[in-house]
């Protein structure tokens, strides 16, 4: 019984010894990762070209007007 507390002991002490570097590698990439994002806005047009567009007269037609045409 004290070989298998001791093999359960272990197992959680490189457990948390395993995420701990996990977490202390991760932790500056994801930092400097945000930083970056929130660093690089995106610029905004100050002015905008707008062409206007071709004008086409447009014919709505419902159901019961073609009915009534025909």
């Amino acid at each position: 019984m004290k070989d298998q507390t001791m093999g359960h002991g272990l197992f959680i002490a490189v457990g948390f010894v395993c995420v701990g570097l996990l977490i202390a590698f991760l932790f500056p990439i994801v930092r400097d990762v945000i930083t970056d994002a929130t660093s690089k806005k995106p610029t905004v047009p100050t002015s905008m070209i707008v062409t206007p567009a071709k004008q086409t007269n447009l014919i709505i037609t419902l159901p019961d007007e073609a009915v009534q045409a025909a």
